[in-house]
């Protein structure tokens, strides 16, 4: 499923069923089987241990819930954040 903010009665529908949590690395705060999608953006790079992460992750997921994840790569360039 894709939503795009030219799709706002969609967007609309979504609002009251996302819910945005803040946690701790390796200590995510969620249910066992509690959540259907888990999106992490620019994260994993601050991980030492990513399939211990990754692996609590999936045990919030819903059977056959879903995670996105958005992350650089790790290398020099003229823009990103400072190493």
């Amino acid at each position: 499923m894709a939503i795009f903010l030219s799709q706002p009665q969609k967007l609309s529908e979504l609002m009251g069923k996302i819910e945005l949590i803040k946690s701790e690395e390796y200590k995510l705060g969620i249910g066992e089987s509690s959540v259907t999608f888990a999106l992490m953006s620019n994260v994993l790079h601050e991980i030492s241990d990513y399939t211990r992460f990754v692996r609590e992750i999936f045990i919030a997921l819903k059977r056959n819930g879903k995670l996105a994840i958005i992350e650089w790569e790790k290398k020099a360039a003229p823009y990103g954040p400072p190493e």
